[in-house]
């Protein structure tokens, strides 16, 4: 078994005492989990800093902040995503047999919630739960592209570089996220790994704004050999998905 790490131990610990008692002093959780005071106050400020506790003004307590809450309704809203988009993925996946990837944007990153692999790229794709950099996916550009305010999303990200091809400039990066608005699909021409191609479409929710992206990767031979067909199917299933969910 990994060596346990005692701090985190300690964190959750104090999280956990939160769903038994709505507000907890710096003593209250001293008496509770016999942690030395200095102990309890580095882990609370730093709970506080993240918004995940905040500290009562009229009892000077502290109580859970609203970071857990939202995580929270995330993991519903990635469950519900997932559920609704099993059965289509599925299908595309035995039409085109190539990997596919269900990705949403957290933390102005790419991050893979759901995914159907493919036996013959499958040491090439990121993993469920794995973290990308939104300059270097096809999946990044597209839901940057039909988000709410994708300039802005421009201005705060971080530019990677993973491979020569990563766009690392915000000039031409902007130009990219343009034509993805007008052409209606990204593509990642080896900017993430060599060799592996990427075509990603948005999943349009109620709003009229990508809730997630739905993408295609393989060999860049055999996905610019079959182009149009992967791009048609990608798009029928993201029309689908996005039907579910209205």
């Amino acid at each position: 078994m990994s060596e346990l790490n005692n701090s985190v131990i300690k964190a959750m610990t104090i999280l956990e005492l939160f769903s038994k008692k709505e507000e907890l002093s710096v003593i209250e959780l001293q008496d509770l989990t016999g942690f030395s005071s200095s102990a309890i106050n580095r882990i609370i400020s730093s709970f506080e800093s993240m918004n995940y506790v905040y500290k009562s003004e009229i009892s000077g307590k502290y109580l859970l902040g609203s970071k857990l809450y939202f995580l929270g309704e995330s993991t519903r809203i990635y469950t519900h995503l997932v559920d609704k988009s099993k059965t289509p993925i599925e299908q595309l996946s035995k039409n085109l047999l190539l990997a596919i990837s269900l990705s949403v944007i957290e933390d102005l990153m790419s991050i893979v919630i759901y995914q159907r692999k493919s036996e013959t790229i499958m040491g090439m794709l990121p993993t469920i739960g794995s973290r990308r950099a939104l300059n270097c996916s096809a999946s990044g550009k597209v839901m940057i592209a039909f988000s709410k305010d994708p300039m802005q999303i421009v201005e705060d990200m971080t530019y990677h570089r993973y491979t020569e091809n990563t766009i690392i400039d915000k000039d031409k990066y902007i130009e990219v996220i343009k034509e993805t608005s007008k052409n209606g699909y990204a593509c990642d021409d080896q900017e993430l790994e060599k060799d592996l191609f990427c075509i990603a479409v948005p999943i349009i929710d109620i709003s009229g704004y990508a809730v997630c992206s739905l993408s295609v990767s393989g060999y860049k031979s055999r996905v610019v050999e079959d182009f149009d067909n992967i791009l048609s199917e990608l798009k029928k299933t993201s029309n689908i998905i996005s039907n579910l969910l209205k």
